[in-house]
Order: C-alpha cells, then sequence, then structure tokens
C-alpha cells in the first residue's frame, strides 16, 4: 500500500516533527481532528483519531506496526473517556499522561526531555 492520504500525511509531518514539543503535538493533533471545531471529541472521533495516527505513523516509522486491534484503541478510548463527549483539553491532558502514547511520541521527539523522562 503506497497511497497515503492527506489527512495522513498531515498527522505524519505533525507527530514526526523533531523541532516540536510532544506537548505540542497532542494539543495540534487533536485540533486537526476537532471537526466541529468546538473543543469536544466523541469516543469515535477518538478512535478514529488514533487509528489515522498509527496508519500515519506506520508509513514512516519502522517501529509502528501495520495494524493494531481495534480493541487495543477502544480500550485506550475507555481509558480516556468516562462519558460519551470529553472536551479536547482533557485528551489531551489523558494522552500527556498515557504510558502508550507517551512513550512513542517521547521516541518520535528525543529533543524534548521532559517527555522522555515521562515516558521512562
Amino acid at each position: 500500500d503506497t497511497a497515503v492520504s492527506s489527512l495522513h500525511l498531515a498527522a505524519a509531518l505533525l507527530l514526526c516533527n523533531k523541532q516540536v514539543s510532544v506537548e505540542f503535538k497532542i494539543s495540534e493533533c487533536f485540533a486537526l481532528f476537532d471537526w466541529s471545531g468546538d473543543g469536544k471529541m466523541t469516543f469515535f472521533d477518538l478512535l478514529f483519531l488514533l487509528q489515522a495516527c498509527v496508519k500515519a505513523l506506520s508509513h514512516c516509522v519502522p517501529d509502528v506496526p501495520l495494524e493494531i486491534k481495534l480493541e487495543e484503541f477502544e480500550r485506550l478510548c475507555r481509558e480516556a473517556m468516562s462519558d460519551d463527549v470529553a472536551s479536547t483539553k482533557s485528551l489531551a491532558e489523558w494522552a500527556s499522561k498515557s504510558t502508550e502514547i507517551l512513550a512513542l511520541l517521547a521516541k518520535l521527539s528525543p529533543q524534548d526531555a521532559a517527555a522522555t523522562e515521562r515516558s521512562a
């Protein structure tokens, strides 16, 4: 599969940018997927965000698997959301503390010492 959608390209460029912090990547990623612009996401918006980011990264980062089971994405979404809708701010806070997400983003952001330290 060599085709890459513009959404995957945008997500990959953001997440692989070594010039910005992990916090910036997280906040901008949520902003990119905030379709209505109201600062809120549903369970399925978050599910799509996670799937799209993994797909995007799998095209350019060797350590990222091409396929992750839907159950894993759903588990992360349930971990992040206590209601059907959550603010992008609360989701960004969750992502900043999630060991799985932080570990991956810290690898992509070696210049961000704080994120690298939190992921250890």
